[in-house]
């Protein structure tokens, strides 16, 4: 939500925009087969903490995404 969050308060006009003017194209990512408790140590220690992030397999392929609400309801 960063992303978008910054769009919005540089006062350009978000209509004229594509996806790509606004993505991260290098988001932070976790590995499907890692421990939970990583994926909250990589929200946790960005420079600007974050409450979800993208899944990915060994090929770095998205397999789906992990929110804070998720890591919260199993315990963490």
């Amino acid at each position: 939500d960063y992303d978008i969050r910054r769009v919005l308060e540089s006062e350009q006009n978000i209509f004229s925009l594509n996806i790509a003017d606004i993505m991260n194209a290098k988001p932070a990512v976790v590995l499907a087969g890692e421990k939970a408790v990583r994926a909250l140590e990589i929200m946790r220690d960005r420079k600007k903490p974050t409450a979800v992030l993208p899944v990915v397999d060994e090929g770095r392929k998205a397999v789906g995404m992990i929110h804070l609400h998720d890591l919260i309801s199993a315990g963490l």
